[in-house]
C-alpha cells in the first residue's frame, strides 16, 4: 500500500502547476479518443464486410437448392 500511495504521490509531483496536467491530460484523452475512433471505424467496416458475405453465402445456398430441384 505505501508504494501504491509513494507513486501516486510521484506522479502529482511531475506537473508543475495545474494548467500543465490539464494540458498533459487533455492530450492523452485526444490521442484515446483517436484511437476509439479508429477502433470504431475498423468495427463498422467488418460489420459491412460480414453483412456482404453474409449475403453472398445466402445467394450460394439458393442457387444450390435450386439447381437441386431442377
Amino acid at each position: 500500500m505505501a508504494a501504491k500511495a509513494e507513486a501516486a504521490l510521484a506522479n502529482e509531483e511531475q506537473f508543475s502547476n495545474v494548467q500543465q496536467e490539464v494540458e498533459m491530460k487533455t492530450k492523452k484523452l485526444k490521442k484515446l479518443w483517436a484511437k476509439f475512433q479508429e477502433a470504431e471505424t475498423t468495427l463498422k467496416e467488418e460489420r459491412e464486410a460480414f453483412q456482404v458475405i453474409s449475403g453472398v453465402s445466402l445467394l450460394i445456398l439458393s442457387l444450390f437448392f435450386k439447381c437441386l430441384i431442377h
